[in-house]
């Protein structure tokens, strides 16, 4: 059961005493009771631990704050709920917030409660109705970014390791883990051999070039000869012999 979400602005680095500041609540009970006091407590608490995610219990309910650019996303709910179903609404709420997050910044407490309210609302009791759903595409969503993380690693390695080839400088092999599991050595010689390739294909590619502008220059060239010896009459050009007119 999801009871609470909150969003706020965390407090500005070198300041991790300081309390967050609360932009907007709702409670799907209609009353917050100390759930605000206790979760900017539970926040400040961990502050330090510089973690994007992290849970803590009180009084049976599960705290499950979210923290990215910035801002602090809660949701409480309770044992039976687990954490996989509250972050999953926080990350919606977060993309939620996004249009606001430019406001948000230089607003002051509770200035967002009226506008956001009804959001945080709509998505505690979306994420309540459709758990199994929310869950499985925030699983997804995770795999995807993922994935999206690793093949932006291994591009930004393969240009890296194609301009240390050109270079004729060291390159560090690539090693990346997916899930946990650290990649092979088959992976890394892989990219070291496209790396390889990727450098002759632009080499032959550049001397193809080369050859042709070469070509095509020694066409012009005989271009202009054959047409300057044409016109000073050293070359018949395109005629037959010339006969005797008989008188």
């Amino acid at each position: 059961m999801l009871v609470y979400a909150l969003v706020a602005r965390a407090a500005p680095p070198g300041a991790a005493d300081a309390a967050p500041v609360v932009l907007a609540h709702h409670a799907s009970c209609g009353s917050t009771g100390n759930l605000e006091s206790v979760a900017v407590e539970c926040f400040r608490g961990f502050a330090d631990s510089r973690k994007d995610a992290f849970t803590v219990m009180c009084n049976g309910w599960l705290f499950n704050f979210l923290a990215a650019q910035g801002f602090v996303y809660l949701v409480v709910g309770d044992e039976i709920a687990g954490r996989q179903l509250p972050f999953a609404c926080a990350r919606r709420v977060a993309d939620a917030f996004a249009p606001f997050a430019e406001r948000a910044r230089a607003a002051r407490a509770h200035s967002l409660q009226r506008a956001f309210s009804p959001v945080l609302a709509r998505e505690l009791e979306y994420c309540q109705a459709r758990p199994e759903e929310v869950c499985r595409a925030a699983a997804v969503r995770a795999a995807v970014d993922e994935v999206k993380g690793i093949m932006i690693a291994n591009l930004d390695w393969l240009e890296s390791a194609v301009n240390s080839a050109n270079s004729g400088a060291p390159h560090e092999p690539f090693v990346h883990t997916y899930s946990g599991a650290a990649a092979g050595p088959s992976k890394v010689e892989h990219l070291k051999t496209k790396a390889v390739e990727l450098r002759a294909r632009i080499a032959q590619q550049s001397v193809a070039l080369r050859l042709c502008i070469v070509f095509v220059g020694l066409l012009l060239v005989a271009a202009i000869l054959g047409t300057a010896l044409c016109r000073s009459g050293a070359v018949a050009c395109g005629q037959g012999p010339v006969q005797q007119r008989r008188r």
